[in-house]
Order: structure tokens, then sequence, then C-alpha cells
């Protein structure tokens, strides 16, 4: 008797049947050929264009525009989706890290076919494959959902630079001929990455044996790299060098692997070899390893992170499709088109790129809402798509959404007269310096607000609320939380801190081992922005402003203890003071615990495959009060929608703001998004219901709610830019200069009041220091109760 076990993790799903089968055995193609002896059916050219098929396995299976002229269809000058999968899609500045269509094993697109006359048939792809230099990528031709035999199982499509036409041939170059009846037939491809599955396991536990070698090494010394000190570690490990030889014999053993796949040198894997000469060289002098050890597992060279990015392109199996023939006796359209054709296709496209507006995703209505957008390409035509779908579906309503490269445009629009209805994807210190200009539209008037205002953190309402009102809706949620390499911290028994002084205390321990904590502090210059510095103020139960709301509230006592750990954790307890990049130093282990947001989450999770599983996240490590209740408050507002006074169509605006951050529009939206482009668009949205609903790691995400039950922003305000700017010096003073944290902050005080009066005499609200009109001051909430609320709901 055997159990088969299904958990459910999370969302509802429908079971129809279970099926327990062994695997069906493919016939030869020679015995396929005997059993179809359907005699040939002339000349014929079936064309069937790949950017049609009739179902796809996936929605990142994708219509992709190409310009080439030899390409079909091709309009001069015009975007056209003209082509399937493929084509690389820019999600970060490292090529190393994009995202492309129609690659990973087990996508499968299938088009339907009419063929006319029963018979013997041949098949032919028109395609393109630039994501494999010197190497084949796969794919499972099934007819009517099967395979048909052996040899099309895994299907090899060579590197190709150029479009080319592939004819399903055998090794010699004889044509497979395909039997098909007459009638419709299901004609599909899938991505196999089963050719390059050995490998790929290989590489994988070479990963696992080094990373754990290396800890090992690390405890062994101490992680000292004195190079003036001499060590005999083969005392201590003496099966270290045969190890390493060993790692090299296994990864020189792949690439031969490789190299019979690719039918010779396999140039994308030609950094196994080079790993594997940096292990043998590290084999030949073992005790020289501590003070090479960045060549080992560290580094952006090391061979960890080699093996790393290996084994992340390996799998992937990008291919690119404009069309394909079921033909018999015929000539093949040409791949190619002539010279003059091509330049002059080129030449349409440099003349029309003058005239084209490339800032906008559909066609402009003046009768529609001028929405601007400040996020990607990708991002806005998602969206677009979304809104004719359904807003304009159900409403009417037409909206054109047009991408907003620079936010300072916002200000430079109101004050010419030319704003938009409504912007999406406005920073959250925006808001407040518009509206304090009468420029923004208050959402406090319009029908259903407060239901609206139910959807997101009370706290992250902070900073878009001035004077009682508010005037944006949380569009993003950022995040801090604990980030922490389980494999590094279990191997050296140091257990996940929940506290500052938990963090203290773990330290020499770490640094024992020649690592570290990294603060957010670490990160930037000279100047410290108020997201990594009011967490310490908050937390200590410290204020930004005074209850008069005429001064800087940041010289008092519990906004000095939070400066005095801030600083004291760089002068007396040697936090790093400068780290260029917490995600790659947290890949090759130097930092292996600290705090960090929603960026460094969806970059471990995109782009770091070397510790895929070895690392997880924990809530912010707080401050714990007299009560015992560990104070976590933090900031985490991301991105806002704001709507503008001058718009001529607010009630129309608030009817698509209140659909656009709905729990309904937020789900589908990021579902779609990463459905579609890939983990590096994981969407954090404000919407607290439907946050929980999108497809995060279910663990993830019980952590970030626990941490935004302490969320509390930045409250905008006059003079908030110097007092940011104040605190910012007084930390640098301390640090660097050695001041007295207390005398720091007197200084920045001085200079943070007199900016504050200035603003507030300049905008009408002070007249000979005193108020002349009433003005609500940000007051700092009472945070644990606040969280206990969070947790009721």
């Amino acid at each position: 008797m055997n159990t088969i076990r299904i958990n459910n993790l999370r969302e509802a799903a429908l079971i129809g049947r279970i099926v327990i089968a062994a695997p069906e055995v493919l016939p030869k193609y020679e015995q396929y050929k005997q059993e179809h002896n359907l005699p040939k059916v002339g000349k014929t050219l079936i064309t069937v264009e790949a950017e049609h098929p009739q179902t796809k396995s996936q929605p990142s299976i994708r219509s992709i525009a190409s310009g080439d002229a030899t390409v079909v269809p091709h309009r001069n000058g015009k975007v056209t989706l003209n082509t399937l999968g493929g084509e690389t899609i820019a999600t970060s500045g490292n090529p190393d890290e994009n995202e492309q269509a129609w690659q990973v094993g087990g996508q499968r697109a299938t088009w339907k076919v009419k063929v006319d006359k029963a018979g013997s048939y041949q098949l032919a792809f028109k395609y393109l494959q630039t994501g494999k230099t010197s190497m084949p990528v796969y794919r499972s031709l099934m007819i009517d959902g099967k395979v048909p035999f052996q040899e099309v199982n895994e299907y090899a499509f060579q590197y190709a630079e150029e479009w080319r036409n592939e004819v399903m041939s055998d090794k010699s170059g004889k044509p497979y001929q395909f039997e098909l009846t007459e009638g419709e037939h299901e004609i599909s491809l899938t991505a196999d990455a089963a050719p390059y599955g050995p490998v790929v396991e290989q590489i994988r536990k070479v990963m696992w044996d080094i990373n754990t070698l290396a800890l090992e090494i690390k405890m062994a010394t101490g992680n000292t790299m004195d190079t003036n000190r001499d060590w005999d570690i083969t005392k201590q490990m003496p099966d270290l060098a045969k190890d390493l030889q060993g790692f090299a014999a296994t990864l020189r053993k792949q690439y031969e692997a490789l190299k019979v796949l690719a039918g010779g040198n396999p140039d994308q894997a030609s950094n196994l070899l080079v790993a594997a000469e940096t292990l043998e060289r590290l084999a030949k002098d073992p005790d020289k390893i501590p003070y090479q050890f960045n060549r080992l597992s560290e580094g952006s060279g090391s061979v960890l992170q080699t093996l790393g990015v290996i084994n992340t392109k390996l799998p992937n199996q990008p291919l690119q499709l404009d069309r394909f023939y079921i033909y018999e006796d015929s000539k093949l359209p040409n791949e190619k088109v002539g010279f003059f054709k091509s330049l002059w296709n080129s030449i349409a496209a440099f003349f029309k790129s003058f005239t084209t507006d490339y800032s906008q995703v559909s066609a402009d209505d003046k009768g529609s809402l001028q929405i601007w957008v400040n996020r990607s390409r990708q991002n806005v035509m998602q969206m677009q798509q979304l809104v004719n779908q359904e807003f304009t579906k159900k409403t009417g309503i037409k909206v054109t959404l047009s991408i907003m490269p620079d936010e300072g445009k916002l200000v430079l629009a109101s004050a010419a007269g030319n704003a938009p209805d409504a912007a999406l994807g406005v920073s959250n210190y925006i808001p407040f310096r518009l509206a304090a200009r009468g420029a923004l539209a208050d959402m406090n008037q319009f029908q259903g607000f407060d239901e609206v205002k139910k959807r997101f953190s009370q706290g992250a309402l902070v900073p878009v609320t001035f004077n009682k009102k508010l005037y944006a809706l949380p569009e993003t949620q950022s995040f801090w939380v604990l980030f922490y390499r389980k494999d590094i911290l279990d191997a050296l028994n140091i257990p996940v801190p929940d506290t500052m002084e938990e963090v203290k205390q773990i330290l020499p321990e770490l640094q024992r081992f020649g690592m570290n904590f990294y603060l957010p502090l670490s990160q930037t210059g000279g100047f410290k922005p108020y997201n990594n510095t009011v967490p310490f103020i908050y937390q200590h139960g410290g204020t930004l402003y005074t209850d008069d709301g005429m001064h800087t509230a940041i010289d008092q006592d519990p906004a000095l203890d939070g400066l005095k750990e801030m600083t004291d954790m760089f002068t007396v307890y040697s936090v790093p003071l400068q780290v260029p990049s917490f995600y790659n130093q947290f890949r090759d282990g130097s930092l292996p615990i600290g705090i960090a947001d929603a960026t460094t989450y969806i970059q471990l999770t995109a782009a770091a495959p070397e510790i895929a599983g070895w690392w997880k996240i924990a809530p912010y490590p707080g401050v714990k009060g007299k009560d015992g209740v560990v104070n976590r408050t933090a900031p985490g507002t991301g991105a806002t929608a704001i709507m503008f006074n001058s718009s001529k169509k607010k009630d129309q605006t608030w009817q698509f703001l209140q659909w656009w951050t709905s729990q309904e529009t937020q789900v589908r939206f990021g579902n779609d998004l990463e459905a579609i482009y890939g983990p590096t668009y994981k969407w954090n949205t404000a919407n607290v219901e439907a946050f929980s609903q999108l497809s995060w790691p279910k663990e993830d995400i019980e952590v970030i709610q626990e941490q935004w039950k302490w969320l509390y922003d930045i409250p905008r305000y006059f003079g908030d830019y110097m007092v940011e700017r104040e605190i910012s010096d007084a930390w640098n003073k301390v640090v660097f200069n050695g001041f007295n944290a207390r005398r720091a902050m007197e200084d920045a005080v001085i200079n943070g009041n007199r900016e504050i009066k200035k603003q507030l005499t300049d905008f009408g609200y002070l007249k000979n220091g005193k108020f002349v009109k009433p003005l609500q001051v940000p007051i700092m909430p009472n945070m644990e109760q606040m969280a206990k609320e969070g947790e009721q709901k």
C-alpha cells in the first residue's frame, strides 16, 4: 500500500482525478514509419503564424514585437506583435538577470492546423535562438497531444543569430515524415530542459558541498585573511585538497557532457573550466586558502557565484518563433530578405522615431481620463490592458495611460496648467509638496472614501495626510525586515535576533569569523535618509515634531536614545560603515544577516539562485519595552496615487482610483504581472487584503504582515527636508568626528526649527511667531495599540 497526500498551503483548488500510470514507451522513428505508411500528398504548403497559438500553458508565453524586415507580418515603422517568445526583457542593469519568455521547462504552446488531405508531411519552424551561445535549446513536439516518436521528444534547436528555417530531420539531415489525417490537428511545442538536467543536478551538488566546505574553513580559521600569517590547515582538514580536486573533476566531467550536447565547445558553459582551474590551483596549496577565500566562495568572481550563474542559465530554453510550415514537395519561403528592403526598413524606422510618442501605450482619446504613470513600459502596458478589459468595459469611462519617466514633471505640469487628471507611482513625499500649494484634490470629499481608506494600513496614510485631509492613496507598500542566511547561522549555532540587544549579543560571534551585521545606514553615503534613521527614533518612543508644530522634537530624550543606538552600532559594536551592495555580500556570506527592504527581497528571489532555499526573513529586530513588547516601528509606504485639483473629471477619476486600489484589481494585476514577466516583477500592493492573495511564499507573507502591524511612515511637514538632513549630519558628527550625541542633536534642532518657522511663515500659517491659520500637526500614535489592532484584523 502506498499513501499519496496533498497538503493545502493556500488558495482553493479543484482536483478532478489522479492517474497513476507507467511511463509511455515511445517508438523509434523507423518503427513509427513502418506503422504509419500513408502516401506523400504531393505539392502542399500550409503556413501557421506562431504568434497566434490556440492555447498556451502559461501567460508568460507571449507574443513579441520584432522590427526585423524578415519577420512576417511586418509593417514599416509600426510595432507589431509578430513572433512568439524568446525576446529578452530587460528587468535590471545586469543582462544576466533578464527574463525571457517561453524558456522554462514544461511551458507549452499549441496551434490548431487544418489539413485538407490525409498523408505524410514534413515540418519546418522559422526560429531565432540567441539565448544560448553555441548551445542548443530543446523542444518536445506533440501532434494531437502525443509525441509521435523518440527523436522529436527532445529536439534540438541550435544557436542562430539570424532567422533560420529548421526542417525537423535526423542526424544525417533527412527530413522526418509525419502522418496527418484529414481535418483539424493540434501541433504543440513544449520547452524541455531534460537534456541539461543531470548537469544542473551535479553542479548544484558541487555548490552545496563548496558552501559547506567554506563554512568549515571559516570555523577552522576564524575567517582570518591576514597574508602575513602562516596556516597549516591540512592538519585540521586533511581531506581539503582531495575534496577540491574532486569538485574540479566533477565540473570538468559536466563540461564534457555539455560538449556532447552542443556538438562543440559550449561557450556559455566555459566558466565551468574556469571554476575547475581555480579549484585545482587552490588544491595545490590549501594552506593559502584562508587569505584567498574570495576565490572560493566570496566575491563576484568566486567559484560559488560563477557556478550559481551557470546553473541559472542552463535550464533556460529560450526560443523565438515567427511561423512554421506543414509541407510536402514544396520550396519553403526564404527566411531572409534582400539588402534594399532591409535598408528601407531601417530608414523608415529612423524617421518614424521623430513622430512617435513613446510615452503613450495606447491611442489617445480626447474624452478619456489622462493618467500619468511613473513605472516601466511593461507595467504600464499591463495596466492599460487591465483598464480596457475591466474598468472601461464596466463603466464606459475611457482611460489613457502615459509613461512618466520623471516625477519632476508633475510640479512643472501643475505650474503650467497642463497637469493630468491623476498620476500613479508617485513617491510618497511629493503629495505633501503639491497639496501644500493647492494642486491636489482632497480624497475625503468623495463618496465611498471611508471604505476605500480601510484598504490600507493606518500608518501608510501618514505621509499623504496634510491638515486632516488625505491627498493620495497608497499604491505599493514596502517593508523593512531581517534577512538572514539560515545555512550560516545554523552552522555557527547563532540564533535569529528578535531585538537590537540580541543583535549586539551575536555580533562578537559573527565578527570572530570575519562576518558582520548589516544596517541600511551602511549603504548610503554622507546623507542618511529618513527611511534609515527614523526606525531608531520611533522604536525608542521618539517623534519628529513637537505637539505645537513649531519645533522638531529630535532633541528630546527618546529621540536622543535612538541617535545614540544608531551611532553606537558603528562606533562601539563595529558594524561596517560602508557596504556597496548588501545583496552581493549577503550572497557571498560576508554579511549573512541584516535589515533590508522589498527591493532586496526581489533581488534575492530572482537573481541569487546559488543561495535559493538557504535564506529566510524575520520581523525587524526592535526595542523591547518595560512591558515586554518589542517595538518594531518602521516606515513602509512606497508609491502613491494622486488626483489633481485642476481635473474637470474628478468624479470619474475617483471611480478609477477606487477601482484601481480595490482588492480584486490589485490581486489580478499583481498575479498577472508576475506570471507574465517573472519574479522580478513582484507587486507589493498597499492593499493589505490583496497582498495576502498574491503569489508570494506563505511564510514570507506572514512575516511581512507581522511587520506591517508596526508600520508608521514618515509624516511630511514644513521643513521636513531640513530635519532629515540635520539628523543625518548629527550621525556623521558623532560617528566620524566623535561629537557628543546630545550636542550634535542640539545643533541639528537649531537649523531644523529655523527652517520649519520659515516655511510656516512663507505658506501663511505663521505671522510674528504665532499661528494665524489652523494646522494639524502629525502626532506619533500609540504603536503598541496599533499593532494590537492590526493583530485583531
